[in-house]
């Protein structure tokens, strides 16, 4: 490391300590929405342990900051993998009662704004064919 990264590091430092954290958003009602560019992760600390924080940066408000409380909101983020540059909506849905037993839960969706995922129709149609092949060989043999 050359002493030119060494006070490029320090000032990027000094600039994350002198900022705040914007405000949290805390959804009040279902349908109730955060979206924007998602800026940085962060980690602030709760009576409940260490937790991530998303910042988003809408284009019509100030920045946000998005506590990853609860375990659908966290598995929300886990299942899209959102990267910093990128678009994100969160929706917040409301309470919700579990299908089977359990407590009650706070519900949300998470969308980012990347291209769909294209299947690798190759792939897939070697997998079917082998599977069909197999189904017919297994069918002749017990003949």
């Amino acid at each position: 490391m050359t002493a030119t990264d060494g006070l490029d590091r320090a000032a990027r430092l000094r600039e994350r300590a002198d900022t705040e954290r914007p405000d949290a958003w805390v959804p009040e009602h279902p349908g109730d929405e955060l979206v924007g560019e998602l800026v940085r992760y962060e980690r602030g600390t709760t009576s409940y342990g260490d937790q991530v924080i998303a910042i988003v940066q809408p284009t019509d408000a100030a920045a946000r900051s998005l506590w990853l409380l609860t375990a659908i909101l966290r598995d929300e983020f886990a299942k899209h993998r959102p990267a910093p540059g990128e678009w994100v909506l969160v929706r917040y849905l409301g309470k919700r009662e579990p299908k089977g037993d359990g407590p009650a839960y706070q519900a949300y969706t998470v969308v980012v704004d990347r291209e769909p995922v294209q299947p690798d129709w190759a792939a897939i149609g070697a997998e079917a064919e082998a599977e069909i092949e197999a189904q017919v060989g297994a069918r002749g043999a017990a003949a």
